[in-house]
């Protein structure tokens, strides 16, 4: 008993040390049993396999871009859609870097927390997931570097070479590891948000330089990687098969990864935010690590402070090795799901091809997992935004009139939050399970064959919403 008390203690003081599992604290769900959601998701999807098995292949074929204004580059979109986007993103960009340097360092007070994590990375994504891909007018770092090249700035108007192949989508997925670990444990002030958006601007110069405006956008800059699959998602939503959207083929191993970790990452910090990380994996882990780091581990378990002191450094470590490993097995899983659903077929399609196939089929869960994690944060921290357009410094300031117009945040009820997130993730998986049933048919040419390779698949997803579910319904500790 008193070995327990010692490691709950531990967690305790693990967790107020070194979590930082959002950056304005926890989202909310439901704490209720989930294997009766778990039992009817896993229905959910049996249903869709044998439904979209009856009815077959679809007639697939490429739309033309025209038809959707924010697939279309940024110069010929309308003039009254793309400048007014441009300009909030320019505005939003300097204003963010201004305020994250002059302004208070208190987390919901200043503009550029708000502004960066939550209207651009949430709200913008979300938008882009389901009315088309938005960055492509809002990104400040492509409109900056296209008035310099106006400009005729030498280094960026020559003839630049190909990113190479090995390469590309490699600086996206870096992008994506790095910033997800500036978020879930850099303690991330307005002042980094500031250094943050200052440096990227700076690295994004520097790739044009050497490769680009085009070729960055496509293949290096993870933002605009990421927001172009959002805007996939919202094309594919429309007309889905219309093969200019999910259901174009990865380019290579690298974007198939930085789509697995899309959905990976955002599983973990979920996962590392809930009472189970805090009162289960911490003292297990402090269970396996003591006999090894200390000479009496009975003693150092029994004393919550010395058991911080002594392992809480080694936690930290795990805790951001986990962040990079989970990616890496869920990549496993995914290449294992597609072999089995080529043996299954019969046929010997290349592995590599039919991964690279598949993959963009997994963005509307990719979307779906994100929505339903922290869409929670668009109602009670993103409202501030109006207020902060006034005072972005903290300030006191009243600049534009909206000070005090949404100062509190919009609080759902914790069933209909359950019920909508329950929701978000059904869709997703159901949708995703389309495309790939499309991808089959397209590469099989042969129902029975494309029905059959599918079932390793949708064992696979039923997995991944079983594990979305456990994880909306455990109990979140409370920061």
């Amino acid at each position: 008993m008193k070995g327990q008390s010692g490691l709950a203690g531990l967690a305790l003081l693990s967790w107020a040390a070194g979590a930082q599992a959002h950056s304005f604290g926890q989202t909310f769900t439901l704490p209720i049993p989930f294997w009766i959601y778990a039992w009817a998701s896993g229905a959910t999807l049996l249903l869709t396999f044998v439904l979209i098995a009856i009815k077959g292949q679809g007639e697939a074929q490429r739309e033309p871009d025209e038809q959707y204004p924010f697939e279309r580059p940024v110069n010929r979109m309308p003039n009254w859609l793309a400048l007014p986007i441009q300009a909030l993103g320019l505005y939003g960009f300097f204003l963010a870097i201004v305020s994250g340097w002059l302004g208070t360092q208190t987390k919901t007070n200043n503009f550029s927390m708000t502004w960066f994590w939550i209207i651009w990375m949430l709200g913008l994504a979300y938008t882009s997931g389901f009315l088309g891909n938005l960055y492509r007018a809002f990104n400040p770092f492509n409109t900056f570097v296209a008035l310099l090249e106006q400009c005729r700035f030498p280094l960026l108007v020559k003839k630049h070479p190909s990113v190479a192949g090995s390469i590309r989508f490699l600086p996206a997925l870096l992008g994506l590891m790095g910033l997800t670990t500036l978020e879930l444990f850099g303690d991330c002030r307005p002042k980094d948000v500031a250094y943050l958006l200052g440096g990227y601007g700076l690295f994004y110069l520097l790739c044009c330089m050497q490769w680009g405006r085009l070729q960055v956008n496509r293949y290096v800059d993870f933002l605009a990687v990421y927001f172009k699959l959002l805007g996939q998602c919202a094309r594919s939503l429309r007309r889905p098969t219309d093969r200019g959207g999910l259901l174009q083929s990865a380019e290579n191993q690298i974007q198939v990864l930085l789509i697995v970790a899309l959905f990976a990452t955002t599983a973990y910090d979920g996962l590392t935010g809930t009472q189970f990380w805090l009162k289960t994996v911490w003292p297990t882990l402090a269970r396996w690590l003591a006999p090894l780091l200390t000479t009496d581990p009975q003693a150092v378990l029994a004393n919550p402070l010395q058991t911080n002191y002594l392992l809480g450094p080694y936690f930290v470590i795990a805790e951001k090795a986990g962040l990079w490993l989970v990616p890496a097995l869920l990549y496993g899983a995914y290449a294992l799901a597609v072999y089995c659903s080529n043996l299954a077929s019969g046929r010997k399609h290349n592995l590599n091809t039919l991964m690279l196939a598949y993959a963009r089929c997994l963005m509307p869960i990719v979307l779906a997992y994100s929505f339903s994690h922290y869409f929670t944060l668009l109602l009670t921290q993103g409202v501030q935004i109006i207020h902060l357009f006034s005072d972005p410094l903290g300030r006191g300031w009243n600049l534009i009139g909206t000070r005090n117009l949404w100062r509190a945040p919009i609080l759902l009820d914790v069933r209909l939050t359950w019920n909508i997130q329950i929701a978000a993730l059904l869709a997703g998986h159901v949708f995703s399970a389309w495309l790939t049933h499309e991808k089959a048919f397209a590469i099989y040419q042969n129902r029975r064959l494309a029905n059959i390779s599918q079932i390793p698949l949708l064992v696979l997803m039923i997995a991944l919403t079983v594990l979305g579910l456990w994880i909306l319904s455990q109990p979140m500790r409370m920061v």
